[in-house]
C-alpha cells in the first residue's frame, strides 16, 4: 500500500511538472472541433479534457492502423485485443477493462459506432490516410452523448471532400513483415461548383506472426456533398469486410514454449461485414441559429465457426439512428448564451443463431447552455432525459434515465481553468441480459454514475483531475459465470499532455494518464478492477531533417494489470511494458516514402491475458507481435 501511494504521488508530480514547464504554441491552434460541445469551436477554447490527434500527427506517426495510433496517444489503453495485434480491440478511457466498449463512446464523423450488444465498435477498417483528425474527450459526457459515454468519447473525423481538392486522386500501397500488404485509393471529383463526389477504397492482407492469423480486410466508401447558400447536405455509403482467423488465447505454459502457437479450441474462422448508409443535412436559419439532422442505418453481420468443429458464430445486428439538433446564440437580458437542443433516436434489432430477435429503442432529448457571466467567466448547465423500451427473449422491460451537467470555466491570459460535475448512465446490452442457456432474461438495472472533474489548459499543456463513482456497474462475474452488477465502483486519476520545441527542427510531445479503478462494494470490495493499468504514457519526437525529410519516434508505456477474470486479485499483475516505434518519411518527386519500424527493441509483451476461473485458474495469454517493418509509398495525382 505504501509503495502504491508513493507511485501515485510520483505520477501526479511528474505530470504536473511536465505540464507547467512549457510555454510553446500548439500546432493544432486552428483546428475546429465539436466533441466537447456538439458546437463547432476552436481547440483553443475547448475544454482541458479534450485531446486531438491531428492530420500531421497521423502522417508522421508511422502507425499501421487506427488502434495502433490510439494506443500510442498515451491517454488510453486497448483492451480485449485477442488477435495478438491491434487489428482488433477496444479503446478504454478511464479504466473499464473488459467492459470498455460499453463505457467509451466511439463516433465516426459524429455518428455513433457503439452497439446495443457486446460487439465492440469497429474502427480498425478505416484507413489512416482518410482520417483528418481524432478528437478524444477524456471526460464523462452523459448530457451530450447519453448512453455509454461514461469514461469518455472518441470521434474519428475523415477528410472532407473540399480538403482533397476539386479533382484529386491519391494512391498508396505498403508491404511489411509477416505478409502484411495494403493498397488504397482516394478519389475526389467535382460534379459542379456546388457538388462533389468522394470515393475511398482500401484492401489489406496479413499472414500473421502466429499460427492461424491469416486475414484479409477491405473497406470502401462513396459520398456525395452539396452546398447551396444557407444549406448543405451530404450522403454516403460505406462497407468493411474482414475474412480470416482469430488465433485467440493460449495457455501460459504452451506460450512460453512457442510464442507462435495457438489453442485449437479458441481459433475461429470468422467473417465480419459491416455496412452503413447515412445522410446529413445542415440549414442556417438565421445569423445566430443553425439546424442539422443526421440519419443513418448500420448493419453488422458476424459469421464463422470454430476450427475444432464446435459451435458456430452467427449474429446479425441492425441499428438505425436519427439525431436532430439546433445550435445558436441568444441573450438573457444582456447575458450571452450559447445553446444546443437535440433529440436522439436509436432503434436496434439483434439476431443470434436460432434464437428470436431482440430489440431495443432509445429516445432522448437534451439541452446544454453556456452562459457568459463575464468576458472571462462562463458557466455550463445541461440535462438529458431518455426512455428505453426492449423486447428480450422472455420479457419487455422499459427504463427512464437522466443525466445532468454543471460547470464553470475561468479564462485567463495564460489558459482556461475548468471545474464540472457530470452524471451519466449505461444500459445493459441485449446479450448481457440473456441468461445461458437462454431459459430466462437477466434483470440488470441501468448503471448510473457521477464524476467531478477539474482541468487546466494553456496553448501547449493540459492537466486534468477526476473522481468518478458508479452505482450498479455492469460486469461479468466468473465466480457465478453470469453478468451482474456491483453496487459501487470508484475511479480517480489525472491526465496531462505537453508539447514544446526542442530545437527549431524538433518537437516533443508527452501525454500520460494515471488511473485508480476499484470495486467499492460487494464480494470484491477494495480490489482493483482487472485489465486496468494504473499508469500509461507516451513520448513523441518529430525531427525535421531538411525540408523534405522527417523522423518520428514514439515510445509508450503501460503499467501492469490484473488479468481478466481476476476480480479477487489473487494472482500477480502482468503486462507492464514499454515499446517504441520509429518512422522515416521522405518527400520525393513522385510522392511520399515511409519506412516504419514497429516494436523497434523487440519487446515481448501481451496484448491480452485472462484467468480461466475466478480463482487461481490457468493463465491464458495473447502475445504481441515482435519487431516488424513496413514500407509505404503514396502519390497524389
Amino acid at each position: 500500500m505504501e509503495n502504491q501511494l508513493k507511485n501515485t504521488i510520483r505520477g501526479i508530480v511528474s505530470v504536473t511538472f511536465c505540464t507547467l514547464v512549457s510555454t510553446g504554441k500548439a500546432e493544432e491552434a486552428d483546428i475546429v472541433i465539436e466533441i466537447d460541445s456538439r458546437v463547432p469551436s476552436s481547440i483553443l477554447t475547448a475544454s482541458p479534457f479534450t485531446h486531438v490527434i491531428s492530420e500531421n500527427d497521423i502522417e508522421s506517426s508511422g502507425h499501421l492502423n487506427l488502434l495502433d495510433l490510439l494506443s500510442g496517444s498515451g491517454v488510453l489503453t486497448i483492451t480485449n485485443a485477442e488477435s495478438g495485434t491491434t487489428q482488433s480491440g477496444t479503446p478504454d478511457l478511464r479504466g473499464f477493462g473488459e467492459r470498455a466498449a460499453e463505457n467509451t463512446r466511439v463516433l465516426l464523423n459524429g455518428r455513433t459506432l457503439n452497439n446495443p450488444t457486446l460487439e465492440a465498435p469497429n474502427i480498425t477498417a478505416i484507413p489512416l490516410s482518410s482520417i483528418q483528425r481524432i478528437e478524444i474527450l477524456n471526460s464523462s459526457a452523459g448530457v451530450l452523448y447519453g448512453n455509454g459515454a461514461v469514461g469518455g468519447v472518441i470521434n474519428v473525423i475523415t477528410k472532407p471532400a473540399q480538403n482533397l481538392g476539386p479533382e484529386s486522386v491519391t494512391a498508396s500501397s505498403s508491404v511489411g513483415s509477416f505478409g502484411a500488404g495494403s493498397a488504397s485509393i482516394e478519389i475526389s471529383q467535382s460534379v459542379d461548383d456546388q457538388s462533389q463526389v468522394t470515393i475511398v477504397t482500401n484492401a489489406e492482407t496479413y499472414d500473421g506472426y502466429r499460427d492461424f492469423e491469416e486475414s484479409t480486410r477491405s473497406y470502401g466508401s462513396i459520398s456525395y456533398s452539396h452546398s447551396s447558400g444557407l444549406s448543405a447536405w451530404n450522403m454516403g455509403f460505406d462497407q468493411s469486410r474482414t475474412d480470416g482467423y482469430m488465433s485467440g488465447k493460449v495457455i501460459d505454459a504452451e506460450l512460453r514454449a512457442d510464442r507462435t502457437t495457438y489453442r485449437e479450441a479458441s481459433v475461429q474462422d470468422r467473417r465480419s461485414t459491416q455496412q452503413s448508409l447515412w445522410l446529413n443535412y445542415n440549414q442556417t436559419l438565421s445569423d445566430s441559429i443553425d439546424f442539422s439532422v443526421d440519419l443513418a442505418r448500420r448493419l453488422s453481420n458476424q459469421e464463422g465457426s470454430y476450427i475444432n468443429g464446435g459451435s458456430t458464430v452467427d449474429q446479425l445486428l441492425t441499428t438505425n439512428t436519427l439525431n436532430a439538433k439546433i445550435v445558436g446564440q441568444t441573450k438573457m437580458s444582456t447575458t450571452p448564451i450559447d445553446y444546443v437542443y437535440g433529440w436522439d433516436h436509436v432503434s436496434s434489432d439483434f439476431f443470434t443463431t436460432s434464437y428470436k430477435t431482440r430489440e431495443q429503442i432509445i429516445n432522448s432529448i437534451y439541452t446544454r447552455n453556456q452562459i457568459s457571466l463575464s468576458d472571462s467567466l462562463i458557466t455550463t448547465v445541461g440535462a438529458r432525459y431518455a426512455e428505453s423500451d426492449e423486447s428480450l427473449l422472455f420479457t419487455s422491460p422499459s427504463t427512464k434515465n437522466s443525466a445532468y451537467e454543471i460547470g464553470i470555466e475561468k479564462i485567463t491570459k495564460t489558459g482556461i481553468l475548468s471545474i464540472r460535475l457530470d452524471t451519466n448512465y449505461r444500459l445493459a446490452t441485449l446479450d448481457e441480459k440473456a441468461a445461458w442457456p437462454y431459459t430466462s432474461d437477466v434483470d440488470l438495472s441501468p448503471q448510473e454514475g457521477k464524476s467531478l472533474e477539474l482541468g487546466w489548459k494553456s496553448k501547449s499543456a493540459q492537466l486534468g483531475f477526476f473522481v468518478a463513482h458508479n452505482d450498479n456497474e455492469i460486469f461479468f462475474d466468473p465466480a457465478t459465470f453470469a453478468n451482474t452488477t456491483v453496487e459501487k465502483t470508484r475511479r480517480s486519476g489525472v491526465t496531462g499532455s505537453l508539447q514544446f520545441p526542442l530545437t527549431p527542427q524538433a518537437e516533443l510531445k508527452m501525454r500520460g494518464a494515471l488511473t485508480n479503478a476499484k470495486f467499492g462494494a460487494g464480494t470484491y470490495s477494495g480490489n482493483t478492477i482487472p485489465q486496468v493499468s494504473r499508469l500509461t504514457g507516451s513520448i513523441e519526437v518529430v525531427k525535421h531533417l531538411g525540408d523534405l525529410t522527417k523522423l518520428h519516434w514514439n515510445t509508450r508505456y503501460q503499467s501492469a494489470q490484473y488479468s481478466q477474470n481476476d476480480q479477487a486479485n489473487l494472482n500477480k499483475k502482468r503486462n507492464a511494458y514499454s515499446t517504441s516505434n520509429a518512422s522515416f518519411i521522405r518527400n520525393v518527386e513522385f510522392g511520399d516514402i515511409r519506412l516504419s519500424v514497429v516494436n523497434i527493441f523487440d519487446k515481448k509483451y501481451d496484448q491480452n491475458h485472462f484467468r480461466a476461473s475466478a480463482g487461481a485458474g490457468d493463465l491464458y495469454r495473447t502475445v504481441s507481435n515482435p519487431r516488424s517493418l513496413q514500407l509505404s509509398i503514396s502519390k497524389q495525382f
